[in-house]
């Protein structure tokens, strides 16, 4: 079964930018470019600036950390979130229901006479 992470996680995970990431985890990967610019290393297409980054080579571009873990290290979402916050993040497992092929049959009321009739209903 396929884990998710919930919204609140992720979201929480995709405030934070490349360079605050790379800052907090791998400062020696930056290679400063100019006065708010960066590259990376590994990665010398790469560039980062004003919070934002762009990959010259594949013309990828993210925001996040958590967009360039996906898009340029292949890590999966989960993988991902869990390397930005520094933490095992708590994943879930999507319920699976068993009648969701099943045939869905809609029950209408009568026609009320009255609006009492209506309200009880409701």
């Amino acid at each position: 079964m396929p884990e998710f992470v919930p919204k609140e996680v992720v979201k929480q995970a995709k405030e934070i930018d490349l360079l605050t990431y790379f800052m907090n985890n791998n400062p020696s990967e930056l290679v400063r470019k100019g006065t708010n610019t960066y590259s990376l290393k590994s990665h010398d297409s790469v560039i980062i600036s004003n919070g934002l980054w762009h990959r010259f080579s594949t013309h990828q571009a993210g925001k996040s950390a958590v967009d360039y873990l996906i898009k340029v290290e292949n890590m999966t979402l989960q993988e991902a979130v869990s390397s930005v916050l520094n933490r095992n993040i708590d994943t879930y497992i999507r319920p699976q229901y068993s009648n969701e092929n099943a045939p869905k049959t809609i029950v209408i009321p009568e026609k009320a006479s009255t609006n009492k009739q209506v309200i009880e209903y409701l």
